[in-house]
């Protein structure tokens, strides 16, 4: 069920929601992009707001390409800046900027180490 829905930035009516998502067992397949991580919602506010561009732009270079070749050209662009390091090398310059410390992190990690609990911590932070 699909509750709500936009198009760019821009919601759609119930009846347009309802045509154009009618129900199915699955939105899965080529179509349809899980957003279920706190990356991948960077990569749908991306899209979103290249589809906005494209349509508020139709002479634009956006509106020669379809809205799934603006996808594959946006996912291989994040893509590569994770790959180059250059998000990793802009953070790290001031990582107060971007990284929000919490300071429940230490106690929370010392509590599951006390109550005898494992913990596996992966990151691929720079410290």
């Amino acid at each position: 069920y699909v509750r709500a829905a936009e198009h760019g930035l821009t919601p759609l009516s119930t009846v347009e929601r309802k045509s154009t998502y009618q129900e199915a067992d699955s939105y899965s397949g080529p179509n349809y992009s899980n957003i279920d991580t706190p990356f991948s919602l960077v990569d749908a506010c991306l899209f979103s707001q290249l589809v906005d561009l494209k349509d508020k732009l139709p002479d634009s270079s956006l509106a020669q390409k379809s809205y799934s070749q603006l996808w594959v050209d946006l996912r291989r662009c994040v893509d590569r800046c994770h790959r180059d390091g250059v998000i990793k090398l802009e953070v790290a310059k001031d990582p107060s900027r971007y990284i929000i410390y919490d300071p429940n992190i230490f106690p929370m990690l010392d509590g599951f180490r006390r109550s005898g609990r494992k913990v596996f911590l992966l990151t691929n932070s720079l410290w």
